[in-house]
């Protein structure tokens, strides 16, 4: 982990990957599952699930995609999105 001091986090990978296999709703139609990979020297309170939630804004088409720079280029401790479901496995 990073100086658990500092606000400063680097981010080295953020990837959003197709969940392998298939899901199959309550509707009985296929869905599609993603997961999104961060990888850094260390993470903030709720770091991630911002980051995850902006992107899903972002890819449901709620927010511009510029919120993405906007949110990186914040002040720390700015919430740059919503948070999304903690789901991780």
């Amino acid at each position: 982990g990073g100086d658990q001091r500092s606000t400063t986090r680097t981010v080295y990978r953020c990837v959003v990957e197709p969940r392998c296999g298939e899901l199959v709703g309550g509707s009985g139609e296929a869905e599609v599952a993603y997961d999104v990979v961060v990888e850094g020297d260390g993470f903030l309170y709720r770091m991630v699930r911002i980051i995850a939630g902006t992107l899903l804004m972002v890819g449901m088409g709620f927010a511009p995609a510029e919120t993405v720079l906007t949110a990186l280029a914040a002040d720390a401790g700015s919430d740059g999105g919503r948070c999304g479901g903690g789901g991780g496995g």
